[in-house]
């Protein structure tokens, strides 16, 4: 009878009859693996039912338990909470829900890796490292090849445990032995260690490109180019890298024949030839990224239209290879791009805004120039044409005291161009009461002195928005302050409050990445909560009424509220009355 609900869930899940589908799955959950599994699965994407990471977590962790391989590999990658796979290797796969539902009728099967659940690590529960590979472990252990891939490159990589090359190798090599074309190209580079067994590298590679690996050509070529050293090598470099040019649209592979160009490498110099491969090689990354790059190719036609190549690279080009530096961070581009802005030029309006702001500044508008350092220097790499051009602007008001030109002069002197002066000034700024000093030096000595890291957090935390939610975090996980989840809900509100305030759209992007955290809320306060305890009631409702550590849930920011209420709580009244305002 169970089979039978199931299959018509499925049915009704890939028809896109969500409603319909997550009933049938609830109605035969608490028996069925798969249908624990499509229902985390529906929890974490939000198909016929609120988004919610956490449910969908204990979704899958249930169905782990019960020895179900894709849960367990899910739920492992969860419990990294490191990032692993938030990297690209060139190519970047796009998730949607067309493409998973394409899939899954396609070839029959649940989702699979398909969900972009693992390229999220941590969602819906708190990093646990010796969790992930316990999990991953017992996924690879029953030969699911996407876990023996991660546990590899963890191992390879020395994420979460120390670097183990050989354990590295023993998983790449069970993955291999189900023919994965990633983890074949992997084994390769471990016989690159071994001068004497290029061959092999070679071989492995070889098989890896049949298998359909898209860098693999790539790396052929960088093989022929850069280890062999026998007659025919540059030309075996080329055909190789233009497999991965022409036939897998791969960046890396289009870069290089540009170089191969441009330096008359196999080939006499062609710098036209260099140009077409450079501009095929943006625009492989602009298609596959979604933003301009100033990449190698990108600095390469820069420069070349800088030493007179204009018949090849137009004037509007230029300016839009500037445009795609300046995305970047590269402020040698943005000033190159001004004087196309003096001439009148499109140079987009927030390159417009910036060079507006820039000409106040330098004519000696105090104001221009603070507004300026905020914008454009706080938390920004700036490279020396920059440091030049505002370093007088702040360094002397710093010096007799200002806390805006310190703070200023501290982000100035970053930690990469002079640790010493930006920590010098920073503390200056902070102690004097700046805010933001205070906030940014307790998070920089997190690490290394824990007692000035929870002292400057808690004295930003009169004001600052990041601290209030870094400090109402602490309170709430114990971390480098004792447990406290009153004190947790008061930072946490104080913040909300002070971010209705807030109208800066870059600012409030980056408090929402560190609001919620790992959308896994906190299992001991729920299960306090639950218990009647009514400060972890009031907490948790405040996660749920406005998004902290958890994905926003009005309806059960009103359940936890109204359980807080039941005991007599005048503040859970407060924030009900709220809350149903909003709903009406």
């Amino acid at each position: 009878m169970n089979q039978n609900v199931l299959n018509e869930a499925i049915k009704r899940f890939e028809c896109s009859d969500y409603e319909k589908a997550i009933y049938l799955f609830k109605s035969i959950a608490d028996d069925h693996v798969l249908a624990m599994y499509y229902l985390g699965s529906m929890y974490r994407m939000g198909l016929g039912v609120k988004e919610d990471h956490k449910e969908g977590f204990k979704l899958f962790l249930k169905a782990a338990k019960l020895g179900h391989a894709e849960s367990q590999f899910l739920v492992g990658c969860a419990y990294t909470g490191s990032g692993i796979y938030n990297h690209s290797e060139t190519e970047l796969v796009r998730f949607d829900i067309e493409t998973i539902l394409e899939k899954s009728v396609k070839d029959n099967s649940v989702w699979q890796d398909s969900i972009p659940f693992y390229h999220l690590d941590g969602i819906g529960v708190e990093p646990n490292n010796k969790e992930a590979i316990k999990w991953l472990s017992k996924a690879a252990e029953q030969n699911y090849v996407n876990a023996q891939i991660v546990l590899g490159d963890i191992y390879n990589w020395g994420v979460i445990v120390d670097n183990d090359k050989e354990k590295a190798k023993q998983w790449y090599e069970k993955a291999a032995s189900n023919q994965n074309s990633k983890a074949v190209r992997e084994l390769a580079f471990f016989f690159s260690r071994n001068k004497n067994d290029l061959a092999n590298k070679i071989k492995m590679l070889i098989k890896a490109h049949a298998l359909g690996d898209n860098l693999a050509a790539y790396f052929l070529g960088k093989t022929y180019e850069r280890d062999i050293k026998e007659e025919g090598h540059i030309e075996q470099a080329v055909y190789w890298y233009k497999i991965g040019a022409e036939t897998q649209n791969c960046y890396n592979s289009q870069l290089e024949l540009g170089e191969f160009a441009l330096n008359g490498i196999g080939q006499k110099k062609d710098i036209k030839q260099a140009v077409t491969w450079y501009k095929k090689a943006i625009e492989t990354f602009n298609l596959i990224h979604h933003y301009s790059h100033y990449g190698q190719a990108n600095e390469r036609l820069i420069d070349l239209y800088e030493k007179g190549y204009k018949d090849l690279i137009t004037e509007n080009e230029y300016i839009e290879y500037l445009k795609g530096a300046v995305e970047s961070s590269k402020d040698s581009a943005r000033y190159k791009l001004r004087e196309y802005y003096k001439k009148g030029y499109d140079v987009g309006e927030e390159n417009k805004k910036f060079f507006e702001l820039l000409d106040s500044a330098q004519q000696g508008d105090k104001n221009a120039q603070i507004k300026f350092g905020y914008l454009y220097i706080v938390d920004k790499f700036i490279d020396e044409s920059t440091i030049r051009i505002v370093k007088d602007w702040f360094l002397n008001d710093a010096v007799n005291g200002d806390v805006d030109a310190q703070y200023l002069i501290a982000n100035v002197y970053n930690s990469y161009t002079s640790q010493q002066e930006h920590h010098y000034w920073l503390k200056k700024a902070a102690d004097q009461g700046h805010s933001a000093a205070q906030y940014k030096f307790g998070i920089e000595n997190k690490d290394e002195n824990p007692s000035d890291y929870i002292q400057y957090i808690m004295l930003a935390s009169e004001s600052n928005v990041d601290a209030q939610i870094e400090l109402g975090y602490n309170y709430a996980h114990g971390k480098y302050v004792c447990k406290n989840y009153l004190d947790a809900y008061n930072l946490y509100q104080k913040a909300a409050d002070n971010m209705k305030e807030i109208d800066d759209i870059e600012e409030l992007r980056t408090i929402n990445n560190i609001k919620i955290r790992y959308n896994a809320a906190n299992d001991e306060a729920e299960q306090l909560a639950l218990n009647d305890d009514v400060d972890a009631q009031l907490y948790m409702g405040c996660l749920y009424q406005y998004g902290f550590e958890i994905k926003r849930n009005k309806d059960k920011a009103v359940y936890w509220y109204e359980m807080a209420k039941k005991q007599g709580s005048n503040e859970a009244q407060i924030q009900l009355n709220l809350l149903y305002m909003e709903l009406e």
